[in-house]
């Protein structure tokens, strides 16, 4: 929970800053929470479409919402 105040406090001052949302995501994932890593990392993909695919985000997306529906 630290981590996503801390991230979510980055991304406040820097919204386009995609290695936050990158690691709110995780943050998410780590805390329980696949529905919102996934729903993150969906808005990065939107945001920075090159910066997600370089880093495979759609699958950690899909991932994460597969979590979600088996919670």
């Amino acid at each position: 929970e630290q981590a996503i105040r801390a991230f979510g406090e980055v991304i406040k001052r820097n919204p386009k800053y995609p290695q936050a949302w990158h690691y709110l995501g995780m943050a998410h994932m780590m805390a329980g929470d696949p529905k919102r890593a996934a729903q993150t990392w969906r808005d990065l993909i939107a945001m920075d479409p090159d910066y997600a695919r370089q880093n495979r985000l759609e699958q950690r997306a899909q991932m994460a919402e597969r979590m979600s529906r088996s919670q």
